[in-house]
């Protein structure tokens, strides 16, 4: 316990001794300085002397008279033995105005003195000198009472510890507190203990004597369990404040005969009652498990044998079940043609032969006498409707029983020729497939040439007119109005600019700066292909400028004039030059053991460029072709702006990370929704082979999209639809890894569907209704998307989902609940009930549509689909439509993955010599889609034929018949399986 600090009085005494000299010291002041600090200033000057008399003193006109009873102003003593001089302390009128030692601050309140010694008073003039007339108090021994006892300026000091933490008390009993000063003026802790209690079991010190849980019995021996169960401890206090034992008592274990209570009941070998049993078969009885010593026997009497009889029992009990004679042997029930085979076995207690009974079946067409009465095909009612030929030959008619066979009985109809009519006339499978013949459409440069098909029930040309173009000098209609180079502008060539010309060389040559309609030659603002053919004279080079819109892949070469090869006395260079400032950034003198040159270079932005081709040595070049390619590199998703001249066309490059969809669209340069230019669009691998093309797509502009390889490089072609026309101010837009996301979506833009490979099929009003197979039938892709909008909301559907053609139309039939899962969403489809979504895992009922509004209304769709019809109604989201013509449903297709069964494989086997070539895996996987008429493998799986994920060895039954099908003998073949194709 801390207690209150005390100071020896002996100390204090001392301290107010000194404390007394010091007082003294203050009140007798130095001649030097007449004024105490603590009084007024008095006009003093800083070495203590005082400066001008009227500064420092009051006006002695306005001081009182203390002479005078009335108070006025005693009158200054102007006596002619008067000499004025600062008043001071001396007893006399120095400042002669009639007051004697009437200094400034005389008669001021004072103070003397610290803490409780502090005394007041006033100051007067005495021994010569202002002094404060304050009595103080004498310094007491400083107390613990928030005061200044010893007035040293400092209250409570000496007592070390004051206002930090402290306890008092211990256990449940101890408090906290500060250091603080009592009543009695000492130093003590201010906390106040809790009163002890009894002690009991809960982890504290409750009668607060240092010791926890000291309760009695606490750490005492005990026993837990019994038998092989019983455990020792110690008693202890569990946190509940019960007294318990701590041993773990062993577990249980069943009762063997050993002599120790296994099961812990007290009990020692006493086994199970009725455990056991005694005999076997029929002589089964009930016995008792006893214990002889260390082993466990059953005590019991078994039954005694009978005969063995059919009944399905051991009754002999030789542990064999209807063991009697004759059992299983063949016998046979019935006549020819009606004869039935079996086998003998035991049926209710007796034997008897389980052929079938010798009875007759219903007769049908197939030549026999089948309800054995002795008569064939007798009765047989027609088999339905039925039809022979196609087309126009199409007849109905009736199956009829003849000779074992049903036949029809239609008419067979002649092929007529065929006719523009819609209709299969000559029977061949083909509507309106007449001969194609020639035909053409526009005149000039418009002329296109095409073939006449039929359209409805009109022949009609399949061509259309190339687009027109200003007249121009080249001997063309380049108007297309049937008269060639008219309204008199052909002047080109004559050496004059006239109207129209841009440039006029005296030559109509294309390919030397001014072409033979009198333009400007240059090359394609970016990715033309070009080709030049010319001479170079000794000394002199040829220059050609172009401009690239971004990365782009460079290539121009030298050749004959063919384009092919490098002959003897073709010797070129060619320099790529920056030209901006001519800087040379790529030099090429030949080019892959030949005299020609080839200039490879890839650009990192967009600039102007010139390539220089001269010969080598300055030498004479008879006729040599310049050849040129620029392709931009589309990278990522964006908009790339560009224009083609005259017989130009622009190439564009692109390789994925991933596999995904690719789509590319041609639109005006600012609005991506009009189109102004007619061009078509190619797209390539990277070995040339063309493997899309697009003419028309909203107008006039193309679109293609594509399930695109990672890794591999794609080249995009766009042309305008007449070369000889001007395609400026166009936009490529080109999205890249373009992955779809399966599930449900909300607001999806349907212009986007595009980008993902979708197509629009069928379109409906919710008001409208519509045959459902003719509805699937405009939809042959491998995938749909299914939605719905508003029809004033049109180009967003409000609701949509996707998947798997063959999995959304699934038929689950007209249950209330059923479903089928696929790519996360709940599908319900019948021809007969209705057809709809709604998310994974959420319930279905079903009545005939999805009427739930309370359980994520907005993402469930339904249509009525009965009999077989898409009938009015019923719901877009929470939007639940009764005949609406304001609502909208759509249907979407596109072409999907292919994934081939567990038998549409290939392999490769060492012991066999008819398919080897596949060799690796990949060429496995190719092999197996191109023979299934699909795009090159995406993805496969290996494995021997013997691989549970392969049915069996005859892996390959459904390839050709020059492969391999019959390798089961040596079943270790490594093959592909869970192949997937790429879409062709």
């Amino acid at each position: 316990m801390l207690t209150p600090l005390k100071v020896h009085h002996a100390r204090w005494a001392l301290l107010l001794l000194l404390l007394s000299a010091c007082e003294t010291a203050r009140v007798v002041l130095d001649e030097a300085d007449t004024t105490p600090s603590s009084a007024p200033e008095a006009g003093l000057t800083d070495s203590g002397h005082g400066g001008d008399d009227a500064a420092q003193k009051p006006d002695a006109a306005q001081k009182p008279d203390a002479a005078r009873p009335d108070g006025g102003v005693a009158a200054p003593d102007t006596s002619p033995g008067c000499a004025p001089s600062p008043e001071i302390c001396d007893g006399l009128d120095n400042d002669c105005d009639g007051l004697i030692d009437d200094v400034e601050g005389a008669g001021g309140r004072c103070v003397l003195g610290e803490g409780r010694c502090q005394g007041e008073g006033v100051w007067i003039c005495q021994g010569g000198a202002l002094i404060c007339n304050a009595v103080t108090q004498a310094p007491e021994v400083e107390r613990c009472d928030g005061l200044d006892n010893d007035c040293d300026g400092q209250v409570d000091n000496g007592f070390e510890g004051l206002g930090t933490p402290c306890t008092l008390g211990v256990g449940a009993c101890a408090a906290v507190g500060v250091m603080a000063c009592d009543a009695a003026g000492e130093l003590n802790c201010d906390a106040r203990p809790e009163m002890p209690v009894a002690e009991v079991c809960d982890g504290l010190d409750n009668d607060c004597d240092g010791v926890i849980d000291d309760v009695a019995g606490v750490g005492a021996p005990c026993e837990v369990g019994v038998g092989a169960c019983a455990a020792v401890g110690v008693w202890t206090c569990n946190s509940f404040g019960a007294l318990i034992c701590d041993g773990a008592p062993g577990s249980a274990t069943g009762e063997v005969c050993d002599g120790v209570d296994n099961d812990c009941d007290g009990a020692i070998d006493e086994l199970e009652e009725g455990g056991c049993v005694v005999g076997i078969g029929a002589c089964q009885a009930p016995g008792q498990l006893i214990c002889e010593g260390q082993e466990a026997r059953c005590e019991g009497t078994p039954g005694l044998p009978g005969v063995e009889a059919c009944n399905g029992l051991d009754d002999d009990c030789n542990g064999l079940i209807d063991d009697v004679a004759g059992l299983g042997a063949p016998c046979e029930a019935g006549a020819p043609p009606c004869l039935a085979v079996g086998q003998t076995r035991c049926l209710e207690g007796a034997m008897i032969c389980d052929a079938p009974p010798p009875l007759g079946q219903p007769e049908v067409c197939d030549g026999l006498d089948n309800d054995c009465d002795g008569e064939v095909d007798e009765g047989v009612v027609p088999n339905g409707v039925c039809a022979v030929g196609q087309g126009a030959c199409y007849a109905p008619g009736e199956f009829q029983c003849q000779a074992g066979e049903w036949l029809c009985d239609a008419p067979i109809l002649a092929p007529q020729l065929e006719a523009c009519n819609g209709v299969d006339d000559d029977c061949d499978g083909e509507v309106d497939n007449i001969a194609p013949m020639p035909c053409e459409v526009g005149v000039g440069v418009c002329r296109v040439e095409g073939l006449m098909i039929c359209q409805g029930a009109t022949l009609t040309c399949n061509a259309r007119p190339g687009r027109s173009s200003e007249e121009i000098c080249d001997n063309l209609d380049n108007d297309c109005n049937g008269i060639v180079d008219d309204n008199g502008i052909c002047d080109c060539g004559d050496g004059q600019i006239s109207q129209n010309e841009l440039c006029d060389d005296h030559n109509l040559v294309n390919g030397d700066g001014c072409d033979s309609r009198c333009t400007l030659e240059n090359f394609d603002i970016i990715n033309s292909r070009y080709s030049y053919l010319n001479g170079i004279a000794s000394g002199s080079y040829d220059r050609f400028a172009f401009h690239a819109d971004g990365p782009s892949n460079l290539v121009a070469y030298t050749s004959d004039a063919g384009g092919e090869g490098c002959p003897i006395g073709i010797d070129t260079v060619i320099e790529l030059f920056d030209a901006s400032n001519m800087q040379s950034l790529l030099f090429i003198d030949d080019s892959e053991g030949t005299l020609c040159s080839k200039a490879i270079f890839s650009i990192e932005s967009s600039g102007d460029f010139i390539i220089e081709v001269r010969s080598y040595n300055n030498t004479f070049i008879p006729e040599y072709q310049f050849n040129f390619k620029l392709d931009r590199i589309i990278n990522s998703s964006g908009v790339f702006m560009s224009e083609m001249r005259n017989n130009g066309d622009d190439m564009f490059s692109f390789s994925l990370n991933s596999n995904g969809y690719v789509s590319f669209r041609v639109s005006d340069d600012l609005n991506p929704l009009l189109c102004g230019s007619d061009t078509v669009m190619y797209l390539y691998d990277d070995q040339g082979i063309e493997l899309k093309r697009n003419d028309d797509y909203f107008d006039v502009c193309p679109y293609i999209s594509y399930y695109a390889n990672s890794g591999q490089s794609y080249y995009l072609m766009v042309k305008p639809y007449n070369p000889m026309t001007v395609v400026s101010d166009y936009a490529l837009r080109a999205k890249l890894n373009a992955i779809d996301a399966g599930g449900i979506r909300l607001n999806r833009e349907e212009v986007d569907l595009f980008d993902y490979g979708w197509r629009p099929c069928f379109e409906g009003t919710y008001a409208e209704s519509t045959s459902l197979a003719a509805a699937l039938s405009r939809c042959p892709g491998a995938e749909l998307l299914m939605g719905c909008r508003s029809t004033a909301a049109a180009g967003a559907l409000r609701l949509s989902a996707s998947g798997l053609k063959a999995l959304m139309t699934f038929d689950v039939g007209d249950g209330v609940s059923t479903v089928n899962v696929h790519n996360h969403v709940n599908w319900y489809y019948s021809a007969t009930r209705s057809w709809g979504f709604l998310p994974e895992g959420l319930p279905l009922t079903r009545s005939s549509c999805d009427a739930e509004d309370s359980i994520a209304s907005s993402v469930r769709l339904c249509w009525h689909t009965g009999g077989g019809q898409i009938t009015p109604g019923y719901r877009c989201g929470d939007q639940l439509i009764n005949q609406s013509a304001a609502w909208a449903r759509l249907l979407y297709t596109r072409d999907a993955l292919v994934q081939l069964g567990a038998r549409r494989g290939f392999g490769h086997h060492g012991n066999c010599d008819s398919w080897n070539e596949c060799v690796t895996p990949q060429g496995c996987a190719d092999a197996a889609c191109a023979y299934h008429g699909h795009g090159p493998a995406l993805r496969w799986e290996v494995g021997g034929c013997q691989s549970p994920q392969i049915e069996a060895c005859d892996l390959f039954q459904n390839l050709p018949d020059e492969l391999d099908v019959d390798w089961s003998i040596n079943c270790d073949i490594p093959a592909v399986y869970g192949v997937v194709c790429r879409p062709r």
